[in-house]
């Protein structure tokens, strides 16, 4: 399987450990589901620090994971997750 992008649905299941979906994630390559890890650390990081939340941490993953720009107005929240790759379109 290749690369995908998960609806936060069931990126929020997972985070509830919801059986048939942990069943799911289970049976998925490990580097389908980086993005999860990647997240939780970040909102370990950034959470208290910058008032990060985990919709925050999950929307910025697929881009850190492809490094693809993301536009947002929420720059405060993304550009300590992303870097450079936060922007606020003009």
């Amino acid at each position: 399987m290749a690369d995908v992008l998960l609806d936060t649905s069931i990126l929020v299941d997972i985070l509830r450990s919801h059986a048939p979906t942990m069943s799911w994630k289970a049976a998925q390559r490990k580097t389908i589901l980086a993005d999860i890890d990647w997240a939780a650390d970040r909102l370990a990081d950034f959470r208290l620090s910058h008032g990060v939340e985990i919709m925050d941490c999950l929307i910025a993953a697929p881009c850190h994971r492809l490094q693809l720009p993301l536009y947002t107005h929420n720059l405060k929240h993304l550009t300590p997750l992303l870097g450079a790759l936060a922007h606020k379109p003009d």
